[in-house]
Order: structure tokens, then C-alpha cells, then sequence
């Protein structure tokens, strides 16, 4: 029987640290608003917007972790994908910042923003993935 090219463990821990560790602060506030029988939709868990931060923290690590452990130079196939998800991440900042600054005084601006959260981090996980993956993160 042929073994699989990847270590299933390490993609198992890879993907429960990166989204249930990553997003503590969700899971966390879940359960609060749950034991508080207050409102626990996804527009209350994300209306601080702290998916963008997740976002940016995920990408930015992830193109660190891409370049410093590369185990050969860069292609341009990881080029690409670090410049898309390095420009999603401004776009996630430039459109975390306008919605903030004309909210100020709202207690959960970005709770109409899920959408866009949503798509930034899930980008970002992908990249995260494929930064793992470049790297024989997941190999044996």
C-alpha cells in the first residue's frame, strides 16, 4: 500500500490551530453570547470586524513562513499568490478603516460586512495552505 504523500496529522493540527486557535475570539464570544441567551448570529460574532484582523495576521505570517522556509527560490506561481493575498489584506485594511472611521460611535460597525469578512479570511486560509504545503510543512 502506498503511503500518502502528506503527514495527515500535520494537516489535521495546521487546520484545527489555524481556525479554531486563529479564531479564539469567535468562539469564545460564541459561547459567551449563548450562556448570556443573547443574540449569536454571525453578524453580532463578526460586527467588531476581527476577521480582517485574522486576515491580515494569517497572510502576513504565511508570507513569512513561505520565504524564510522556501526550500528553494520562489516561483512565480508563489509570487503571484503572495502579491494577490498581500493586496486582498490592503483592501481588507483600507475597507476595515472607512467603515470604522465613518462608525465611529456604533458599537458593531462591520456587522452588515460579514460577507467581505468572511471571503478576506478564507482567502487568507487558503494562502496559508498553500504557503504550508510550498513548504513541506505537511510531509513527512
Amino acid at each position: 500500500m502506498a503511503k500518502a504523500p502528506f503527514n495527515s496529522g500535520k494537516l489535521a493540527l495546521f487546520t484545527a490551530s489555524t481556525a479554531i486557535g486563529g479564531l479564539a475570539q469567535v468562539w469564545l464570544l460564541y459561547v459567551a453570547l449563548i450562556a448570556r441567551h443573547k443574540e449569536h448570529t454571525l453578524s453580532s460574532l463578526l460586527g467588531d470586524g476581527g476577521l480582517f484582523f485574522f486576515t491580515t495576521s494569517l497572510a502576513v505570517t504565511s508570507a513569512l513562513m513561505l520565504f524564510e522556509r522556501l526550500p528553494r527560490k520562489p516561483t512565480s506561481w508563489d509570487l503571484f499568490w503572495t502579491i494577490l493575498v498581500l493586496a486582498i489584506c490592503g483592501i481588507a485594511v483600507v475597507f476595515y478603516i472607512s467603515v470604522l472611521i465613518d462608525n465611529l460611535k456604533v458599537v458593531a460597525p462591520f456587522h452588515d460586512h460579514v460577507g467581505p469578512q468572511v471571503g478576506c479570511a478564507s482567502i487568507a486560509f487558503f494562502y496559508a495552505f498553500f504557503a504550508a504545503a510550498r513548504t513541506g510543512y505537511f510531509r513527512k
